[in-house]
């Protein structure tokens, strides 16, 4: 996974950046939010699927850096992490006001980070799953809505107390009925042949 490391401090960057490589991901520092910007205004904010930003950067600051991420194109992808200090941890509503996911304290302790890296890489899979899941429904609601609209043949949609809900074209056009006079009609009223044969839908509709 490709993370984004925000961080002023040379050291802190190395300690974190290390932590990230050991975990097997690809980890990329920047001493600033501007020098971030850049990065993603160049790469787009999808390319970095985890950003771990520091609270107290010099210029603007990280809690202005996660707003600004989130107003993006494709800002709502990243999973933000923002790392704080005791003598900052007031700050830490503002920072998810602005669109941090989670936290992690300073001064940064390995096994603390490994910890946090690792709820936020299953977060992001979590999240990327649903996403796909999510646009797999909307492909396969569209395909079912273009069947129903074009298919030539009747089709018929109820409700769980057996009303109509919606027909297609070729029942509107077989019946000479509206589609608006047939929905919320009893199914089996509307359709059954309890009255015999002759008995047509107009007249059970009415």
């Amino acid at each position: 996974m490709n993370v984004l490391v925000i961080e002023d401090d040379p050291a802190t960057a190395r300690l974190l950046v290390r932590v990230l490589s050991r975990a097997g991901h690809e980890a990329v520092s920047c001493a600033s939010a501007e020098e971030a910007c850049e990065r993603m205004e160049q790469d787009g904010p999808g390319a970095w699927p985890l950003c771990v930003i520091d609270i107290a950067l010099p210029g603007r600051d990280g809690i202005s850096l996660c707003r600004w991420i989130r107003e993006q194109p494709e800002g709502e992808l990243p999973y933000l992490l923002v790392g704080t200090g005791s003598d900052h941890s007031e700050k830490l509503s503002v920072a998810f006001d602005a669109g941090a996911d989670d936290y992690v304290q300073k001064p940064y302790e390995p096994r603390i980070l490994e910890l946090r890296f690792a709820v936020a890489a299953k977060r992001i899979t979590d999240r990327a799953e649903k996403k796909r899941l999510g646009e797999a429904l909307e492909r396969e609601q569209q395909l079912v809505a273009a069947v129903f609209e074009t298919a030539p043949a009747c089709i018929v949609a109820l409700d769980a107390d057996g009303h109509i809900a919606k027909v297609n074209d070729t029942v509107a056009e077989i019946t000479g009925i509206e589609p608006g006079a047939l929905e919320g009609a009893a199914f089996a009223r509307t359709f059954g042949d309890d009255r015999g044969r002759d008995a047509s839908i107009r007249d059970r509709l009415r």
